[in-house]
């Protein structure tokens, strides 16, 4: 529970003794800042209302807080949270409501941590995040909406779902008339993927806007729906969400309108913005126009669907598409060299709760064995914080999805060690959001030890490679603060992710998938790493269905050959194996471990222990146990042993964040 001082204790309570008269400007402009017991003026001087209005709740600041994306953020360092509701009389016409919101709570640290829904007038928001919305903590987002009053009063309610409701501030202004944007207007966004050029089509009616656009990013077309549209007196606003596999970004345009000019700025989640003027298309141009809008939306269709045969998906230009090549014959050395077969362990590793974590998941392992124990870091999706109490209470309800896929909890990582796999099950997990600098977004570990350096590495992505170091692996609480591989002028594809170091003498290199078929590579002399990373590549591709995810890379013991193994997509989850000479070399799958039905693992070639039900439908994410843990990432042929991810194929729906993915143990056994 927050505790407050109690002269804001008491203030929250009588709620009056320091608020200017309700009736000050009953015409005109309202401006309220929750929270606050005494008026406070804006960047601009307009005066704001002490906290009154609202019905329930308590009130709280963080004075010295800094907040992003305003100019005022005096107005977000007080709020009042787990309210019921808001009234105030107006009369009747129509006028614009703008809800200032900003997550300042410490105890959030990721989407879905706060979710609530609130009523503005009879318009319905339902599982509304403040941190999804915003794009991170302390960050400001104002959320307009056009209303028409008949019977004298304005209200407002607010409704849980996850944590309390909050609001920072509420701002009540008569409707103007509005610049109409009805019509289709062309920009071009200068943006981290490269110019982007959309063609937007947009219909006014009264305060509210909907459209589409299709987009051009090098010669890559997509149809796009924007929702969420306003417009208030010269500001227009859209929404338009981006799907990356499992995960939404909100794009969010705020334009200022001039006559046949919308100055755009869009922003991308918390990633950046970039600006744009929009040019009206007039009428001697619209016939033409209308021709390029139909001529896009056919190409998006058809990109679409070379897309899914592999190669580009509207990122940027990362260099030639090598060859798909056919299958060679399998060569390998040890079990590599014959069909392979796997028996599995019973899941080891499991979700695990505390009262400030509920665990749906644990996946995407890393895994090395340290002075007489394996060490082991994962993902996890979780719920953290107090909404976490109250999901331990069998009673509760399950947070209901919010505004990015996964809602209602995160994705983070969790460490666990033991010294024998029997003590898996039993071992308490570590969860790595307590650690300072590893709260909000990342997942998908790989640890190994930086032989010039003396010093171990951690990598995961947070959606870009980040890394951190210690000389103490086996302690979760010792890795430096995160950084970033890449600087920012370095170009990713559309969705990088699940990357993977390995080095060969001279050169350091991050393989990775891109959620497109193709399977990525960058690389920097050892003398420069974790620095001076080239701009990715293609280094091999597929299709969506064969190059999907979860890849891993290895030099084998005894052969001069390098094994690329990467997670399929289709039928269900399995693993498909490559070869190739040298690191940056051509990359061939092999014969009998490229299919469904004679994968490198997967369902066909996976039994379980005696005494083991079969738990897992598939095999998913995971790392072999190499033979060294340095940066070589040596693989013993004859020693096979895969700690992967699985799941039951009557739990594989649904939600993706809730899916209830846990770690077993696969081992290479000679065919009988």
């Amino acid at each position: 529970m927050r505790r407050l001082p109690l002269p804001l204790l008491l203030a929250s309570v009588l709620a009056g003794p320091l608020c200017l008269a309700r009736d000050a400007f009953p015409a005109g402009v309202i401006r309220i800042n929750a929270g606050r017991f005494e008026p406070v003026k804006d960047a601009d001087g307009n005066l704001w209302l002490a906290d009154q209005g609202f019905k329930g709740g308590q009130t709280i600041a963080r004075p010295d807080l800094r907040i992003a994306n305003t100019e005022s953020p005096d107005l977000y360092r007080a709020e009042r949270y787990s309210m019921d509701s808001f009234s105030w009389p107006l009369p009747n016409g129509k006028y614009v409501v703008k809800l200032h919101f900003a997550e300042t709570f410490e105890g959030i640290t990721g989407p879905g941590q706060r979710v609530f829904s609130f009523n503005v007038q009879g318009r319905e928001f339902k599982d509304f995040d403040v941190w999804a919305k915003a794009g991170g903590l302390a960050k400001a987002y104002i959320e307009s909406v056009p209303v028409e009053i008949h019977d004298g009063e304005l209200n407002i309610t607010f409704t849980p779902n996850v944590e309390n409701p909050q609001i920072c501030a509420i701002e009540i202004l008569p409707q103007t008339t509005a610049a109409d944007v009805t019509g289709t207007w062309r920009a071009d966004f200068d943006t981290q993927r490269g110019l982007q050029q959309y063609l937007f089509t947009l219909k006014q009616e009264g305060a509210r806007v909907s459209g589409k656009a299709v987009v051009d990013t090098d010669g890559q077309k997509r149809d796009v729906e924007l929702t969420e549209g306003t417009v208030d007196g010269d500001t227009v606003t859209l929404v338009e969400t981006l799907r990356f596999g499992e995960t939404e970004i909100a794009i969010t345009f705020t334009g200022k309108i001039s006559g046949n000019d919308i100055r755009f700025t869009r922003h991308v989640g918390n990633f950046g913005a970039s600006e744009a003027t929009a040019k009206r298309v007039t009428a001697s141009t619209t016939g033409s126009t209308v021709k390029a809008a139909e001529d896009a939306s056919s190409q998006s269709a058809d990109s679409g669907a070379s897309a899914n045969r592999g190669g580009r998906r509207g990122g940027p230009d990362l260099g030639p598409l090598p060859e798909i090549h056919e299958p060679v014959p399998n060569t390998l050395p040890g079990l590599l060299g014959k069909p392979l077969k796997w028996k599995s362990t019973g899941p080891l590793i499991v979700p695990q709760n505390d009262s400030s974590h509920f665990l749906y998941s644990v996946k995407d392992p890393t895994v090395f064995r340290y002075r007489n124990k394996w060490e082991i870091y994962a993902t996890a999706f979780m719920v953290s914080g107090p909404a976490a109490a109250a999901l331990l209470n069998r009673d509760a309800a399950p947070p209901t999805t919010g505004q990015r896929r996964g809602g209602g909890g995160g994705w983070s990582m969790v460490h666990v060690s033991f010294a024998d796999w029997q003590d898996a099950p039993s071992t308490e997990l570590f969860y790595m959001d307590t650690v300072p600098g590893f709260g909000a977004y990342k997942c998908a570990p790989e640890v190994f030890y930086f032989a010039p350096q003396k010093k171990w590495y951690y990598i995961f992505q947070t959606q870009r490679p980040a890394y951190c170091t210690t000389e103490t692996p086996e302690d979760p609480k010792s890795w430096t603060a995160p950084q970033q591989f890449f600087t920012p002028e370095i170009a990713t594809p559309r969705l990088p992710i699940d990357y993977h170091c390995i080095g060969d003498g001279e050169h350091m290199y991050l393989f990775f998938t891109g959620d497109d078929g193709n399977f990525y590579r960058c690389r920097t002399t050892y003398a420069e790493f974790p620095k001076g990373f080239t701009s990715p590549v293609v280094a091999m591709r597929g299709t969506r269905n064969t190059v999907f995810e979860g890849s891993f890379t290895y030099k084998i013991k005894g052969a001069d050959k390098y094994l690329t193994c990467v997670e399929a997509l289709s039928p269900t989850r399995y693993y498909r194996a490559y070869v190739a000479d040298m690191l940056d070399g051509e990359w061939y799958p092999v014969e009998g471990f490229d299919t469904y039905e004679k994968p490198f693992a997967g369902s066909h070639n996976v039994t379980f222990d005696k005494g083991v039900e079969p738990w897992t439908g598939q095999v998913s994410h995971g790392e072999m146990i190499r033979e060294v843990n340095d940066e070589r990432m040596i693989l013993d042929p004859n020693k096979l042993m895969f700690l992967y991810q699985g799941i039951a194929d009557a739990d594989n729906r649904g939600d993706y964040g809730r899916l209830p993915y846990r770690l077993g143990l696969l081992r290479a056994v000679s065919e009988e």
